[in-house]
């Protein structure tokens, strides 16, 4: 999981960065081990609950799902204005994977998970 929330912010870094197409298509490939990250995720959400509660997990994971992918669009495109910086959306896109990794590192033992 953590590989493939590094992969996603590396991809994000590269559209952002990439000053013209061939550039751009170099983080092609980075951005598609992104697509690791979910089913890792989704794996090591399925062992904290029961197995009569799978349904449940399963449906509130595509319920955020698309919920993200109805509201998510509208979100970019306001706050997406060309005329405040040219790169600044493609850029401000690494920060949720770079989050996301952040939060669900591994902690030293002893230290309090979140």
């Amino acid at each position: 999981m953590m590989a493939g929330l590094l992969a996603g912010a590396l991809g994000m870094a590269i559209y952002g960065l990439a000053p013209r197409g061939p550039v751009f298509w170099i983080g092609l490939p980075v951005m598609a081990l992104w697509g690791l990250a979910g089913p890792a995720s989704q794996g090591l959400m399925t062992r904290l609950v029961s197995p009569s509660e799978q349904g449940r997990l399963q449906g509130a994971g595509a319920s955020l799902t698309s919920l993200s992918g109805l509201l998510g669009p509208g979100v970019f495109a306001a706050t997406s204005s060309p005329i405040a910086c040219r790169r600044c959306p493609a850029r401000r896109g690494c920060w949720p994977p770079v989050v996301a990794f952040l939060v669900t590192r591994p902690r030293p033992p002893g230290v309090p998970q979140a």
